[in-house]
C-alpha cells in the first residue's frame, strides 16, 4: 500500500472515535469456542503513532471477519482470517494476503495486532495452547491476564444476570497499547453485511 494511501487510511480511522457510538446493551455469556460477534471502538498507540476507529468483528469456527469503520459507518478495511491464511481488502479495491492476520497487519500497516489472541482475550479467556496467568475479581471475572508477552486488563463488564462479558479492556506490551470498548455483543456470528466501499 503506498504511504500516501496508508496515511489517508490511518487519518480516516483516527476520526472514527468522534462518530456517534451505539448504545450499550446487555449481553449473554459466550462460552469458549462459540461463535460471537461484537461492535465497538478500538484505539492503538505506539511511539508517535496513534490510530482509533470503529470495529465490527464476527468469529466462528471457520475464522474471523473484522471490519474497521469510517466515521460515517462505512467499511474502510476488512480482514478475513481462516486456517488457509488472511486477506485484507481496502475501500479502494486493493487486496493483500499473508499466512495469518498478524503478519498481514504488520506487512500492510506496520502495526503488530494480536488477532488470534484477541479472539479469546476479548471474551476474558486465555488463548488455548499457550501458557498464561489470570487474576480474577470477587465475582470470578478476569481482572488481569498475561499471555504471549501481552498484559490484558479488564476495566469494565456488562452486568446482565448470568453474563460476564467484558465491556472495556486495555492490552499492553512494551511501547504498544491497544484499547477496546465493546458497545454491543452478539451471541452468534453473522456474516458482515458491510464491506469496504
Amino acid at each position: 500500500m503506498p504511504r500516501s494511501r496508508l496515511r489517508a487510511l490511518i487519518l480516516a480511522l483516527a476520526v472514527c472515535a468522534a462518530a456517534g457510538c451505539a448504545s450499550l446493551t446487555q449481553a449473554p455469556r459466550i462460552a469458549a469456542g462459540d461463535s460471537f460477534g461484537f461492535s465497538g471502538r478500538i484505539a492503538l498507540h505506539e511511539a508517535e503513532r496513534n490510530l482509533s476507529g470503529g470495529i465490527r468483528w464476527r468469529h466462528d469456527a471457520a475464522g474471523d471477519d473484522i471490519l474497521l469503520l469510517s466515521p460515517l459507518g462505512q467499511g474502510v478495511v476488512q480482514i478475513l482470517n481462516d486456517p488457509t491464511g488472511a486477506t485484507l481488502h481496502t475501500s479502494d479495491d486493493k487486496t493483500y494476503r499473508a499466512p495469518n492476520a498478524e503478519q498481514l497487519a504488520w506487512e500492510v500497516t506496520g502495526w503488530r495486532i494480536p488477532v488470534s489472541g484477541l479472539a479469546y482475550w476479548v471474551r476474558g479467556q486465555a488463548q488455548p495452547g499457550s501458557k498464561g496467568s489470570m487474576e480474577r475479581d470477587a465475582h470470578g471475572r478476569p481482572l488481569k491476564l498475561s499471555q504471549d508477552g501481552w498484559k490484558i486488563e479488564y476495566t469494565d463488564y456488562f452486568d446482565a444476570p448470568g453474563a460476564a462479558m467484558p465491556r472495556r479492556m486495555v492490552l499492553n506490551r512494551p511501547e504498544f497499547e491497544l484499547k477496546l470498548v465493546v458497545d454491543n455483543w452478539e451471541p452468534a456470528a453473522v456474516e458482515a453485511t458491510e464491506k469496504p466501499q
